[in-house]
């Protein structure tokens, strides 16, 4: 069974996002995007810690992107910083 994101709208509808949905989604953001699609579950991870009852609102969904986003920089500045180094060995 594909795992799935249950969104509650402002407006109080739930809707569900399969994994592939949001890689996909993921993946027209450029560079940006292509390091979000492999931390795509990540992302499910931060949203299932704020969600209530299986459901994650909008504004929590954007605090798990946020969360995530951040996670990855971090990522990206460290193998950045490790490959510079090599360079100048």
């Amino acid at each position: 069974m594909a795992q799935k994101l249950k969104i509650k709208t402002r407006a109080g509808k739930v809707i569900e996002y399969p994994v592939s949905k949001v890689r996909s989604l993921f993946k027209t953001v450029g560079f940006t995007g292509k390091l979000l699609t492999k931390a795509t579950g990540d992302l499910f991870g931060e949203a299932k810690k704020v969600a209530k009852g299986g459901v994650v609102t909008a504004l929590d969904l954007e605090k798990a992107v946020v969360k995530t986003v951040s996670n990855t920089n971090k990522i990206a500045i460290d193998t950045g910083k490790k490959f510079v180094k090599r360079i100048l060995k």
